[in-house]
Order: C-alpha cells, then sequence, then structure tokens
C-alpha cells in the first residue's frame, strides 16, 4: 500500500500492475502445510483463492489477488528529485568517525556526512557488527525467455525454490537456490536450469545467477548500529519489498519519527532461534574457506598466489585470495566471473570488483598485486 501510494503521488511510470501471486507444491507432503497456511491467512482476512495454472506439476495450488509487481530501476528513477545529487561508481573504503561526523573514504578524495546509511546489500566490515556469523548467503540461478502469457506470479513452497515471473514478453525463472558453500559447481546449476526450461519448451535467451542474504530468524536487519550509522541487508529473498521497508524505517529513524518496525528489525536484537543460527553460519562460513582450497576449476591455471583463465589469445590473471578475509576464488564459466563463496564477493574476468563485501579489486601485477 505504502508503495502504491507514493507511485500514484509522485506519478511513477514504472509498469505497476496488479497480478495473482501463486504458492503451489507437488510434493504430497506439503498439500496439508499449505492449507494451513491458507487457513491462517483466512484468519488475518486476506481472501485466498484455489489456483490453476499448467506451467508447472502441481498437486495443491493457491493464490492472493491484490500483489502486484513493477520494474524496481523505473521506481527507483522515478523517486529522484535531483539527479546531480546522486553519485556511482564511488566504492567507499574506509569509514572513520570524528566527534560528530563521518568521514568515509574512497580512492581519491574524503567525504564528510553527518549519517551514514549502509546499504550495499553485504557490510563490508566486521566490527562492530560480524555480520558474517548474523547471516548466510544462498546462490539462485536464473534465465529470461521469450514468452506471451498473462502476468504471472508464482513460488513453489519449499526450498530448493522454483519462481516463476513474467515481465512483458519474458519468463523469468528461478531454481536450484542452494547455501553458497554447500553446492559450488556452478556449471551443472545453470545445465540443469536449461533442462527445466527446456522442459517448458522454452530456450533461455539471458542466464545469471543471484545471491541474497538469509538471516538466521528469517526477518532482515533494520536499523541503526551505532550513532548517526543505519544499515538495512539481509533481505531473505524480498528485496523489492523489504528494500522499500528499510527506506522507510531508516528515514523515520533519523528524521525521529515513530515507526511501529523499528523493533522488529533491529539488527541488534536477540532471540535463541538466532544464537542457534550463529553457529550454524559459522559452520558455512568455514566450510565455504575450506572446501575453497580443494575445488579447481579446470580450465585455469594455479600458479602460488595467482589464477590464469585464457579465452583464446586474451589471457586473464587475478589473484588467488578474496581481499575481504582471504577465502580462494573459483571460477564462473558462465557468467565468467571470480566468486567468492565465503562471502559472495565477485569479480569480473580482468579482476574488477563488482559485489561485495570486497571493496577491492583482485587484478594481479608483480610485487604490485591491486
Amino acid at each position: 500500500n505504502m508503495i502504491k501510494k507514493v507511485i500514484n503521488k509522485e506519478k511513477i511510470d514504472c509498469d505497476l500492475e496488479k497480478v495473482n501471486s501463486i504458492l503451489y507444491t507437488n510434493k504430497e507432503e506439503e498439500i496439508d502445510k499449505i492449507k494451513d497456511l491458507e487457513s491462517y491467512l483466512k484468519l488475518n482476512d486476506i481472501s485466498v483463492y484455489k489456483d490453476n495454472n499448467e506451467l508447472v506439476d502441481s498437486k495443491y495450488m493457491i493464490s492472493v489477488r491484490d500483489t502486484y509487481m513493477f520494474h524496481p530501476i523505473k521506481f527507483i528513477y522515478g523517486l529522484i528529485k535531483d539527479k546531480n545529487n546522486i553519485y556511482e561508481d564511488t566504492s567507499i573504503k574506509k569509514i572513520d568517525k570524528i566527534n560528530d561526523y563521518y568521514i568515509c573514504y574512497t580512492d581519491k578524495c574524503k567525504i564528510k556526512c553527518k549519517y551514514v546509511v549502509l546499504a550495499s546489500h553485504y557490510p563490508y566490515f566486521l566490527l562492530p557488527y560480524l555480520f558474517p556469523i548474523k547471516g548466510s548467503l544462498e546462490r539462485s540461478y536464473l534465465s529470461a525467455s521469450k514468452y506471451k502469457s498473462d502476468n504471472i506470479s508464482m513460488i513453489s513452497y519449499s526450498n530448493p525454490f522454483i519462481s516463476i515471473r513474467s515481465y512483458k514478453d519474458y519468463l523469468i525463472y528461478l531454481s536450484n537456490s542452494h547455501s553458497l558453500d554447500k553446492d559450488m559447481d556452478i556449471y551443472n546449476n545453470f545445465k540443469e536450469l536449461k533442462m527445466n526450461i527446456k522442459d517448458l519448451g522454452l530456450k533461455e535467451d539471458y542466464l545469471w545467477s543471484n545471491i541474497d542474504i538469509i538471516t538466521n530468524d528469517g526477518l532482515p536487519y533494520i536499523g541503526k548500529i551505532k550513532d548517526n550509522m543505519y544499515i538495512g541487508t539481509g533481505y531473505n529473498t524480498w528485496g523489492l519489498t523489504n528494500g522499500f521497508l528499510a527506506g522507510k524505517i531508516i528515514s523515520d529513524n533519523i528524521l525521529n519519527k515513530d515507526n511501529k518496525y523499528i523493533n522488529l528489525f533491529n539488527p541488534k536484537r536477540s532471540n535463541f532461534s538466532k544464537n542457534i543460527g550463529i553457529i550454524s553460519d559459522i559452520g558455512k562460513n568455514i566450510s565455504g574457506y575450506v572446501k575453497g582450497y580443494f575445488i579447481k576449476n579446470k580450465n585455469i591455471i594455479y600458479d602460488r598466489d595467482k589464477m590464469i583463465y585464457k579465452d583464446g589469445n586474451r589471457e586473464y590473471i587475478v589473484c588467488r585470495n578474496c581481499p575481504h578475509l582471504g577465502c580462494k576464488l573459483l571460477f564462473n564459466s558462465i557468467e565468467k566471473t571470480w566468486d567468492c563463496h565465503c562471502h559472495g564477493s565477485r569479480f569480473d574476468i580482468e579482476g574488477r570488483c563488482i559485489s561485495g563485501p570486497s571493496n577491492k579489486n583482485i587484478i594481479y601485477k608483480e610485487n604490485n598485486k591491486d
């Protein structure tokens, strides 16, 4: 409702459309679980409908109708009133607090500010937040295929999820979700995704993977972590809604406005399930670190602290370790990236950092590593 209100008030053209959101299962043992959820929604005055969609095999399927889809980039552009005050491609390498202000350091300059909002997906720092033990990472594999249909928004009941959405002339298909440390064979996961698409009678026009942060208790971390410093992260695959929620909570926090969600999503919250999850996340970090030593790509040449990938006459040389915490990197042959299976940092084929928590490149130069 808040998003709709903003779109209408600001007259943002972002392809907002109403669509049924479908939940389905093809497993007998999950039917009763969906029926329990159905009863819960009805008790909370949410209308639930039996549905049918021949795109997937289903033993039970329900939907709710008052849900929407929209284009997130068009939405964000519509929010920006003065584009001259938006700076991109400016990596922050360090943040210091001096008196009542923060100094944010880039490669070329220092930025002085009173408030800092960390909304960079995965925080790059360890202290005081200790984020590596407060969440795990999940990779999913996606395709976009030419497909003419009515609007579709559907998801399977349990992991590994299958999530299907349409956008104009394309069908977006997600599958094979797994913890980052569990399955490092990216090539085979993409191969299975292609087979799923083929079973639908479609051909993939685009392929990519996505990494989401999964928190211990299933709720995002949104709010203040120390004086005038705020964070929004851990959206548990629901970034469109939780990202908007984070913007609202943090702006209300800074403006000293009441917001009933502040305590619920407090990044300093503590509960039993989270404490149990911390043990699990420590294990996942260790597992990703150890496996990186033993799993190697057959098309990569390894030489001490560097890796070499040859593509025709072109040779790419990068550092072996992730600059964040030293985990071994693996080559993603489908997307042509160097990926960290501990904390999700990614680098393009030449070694430039494209996704954190690392904020440094891995371009290798003899006696002078970037």
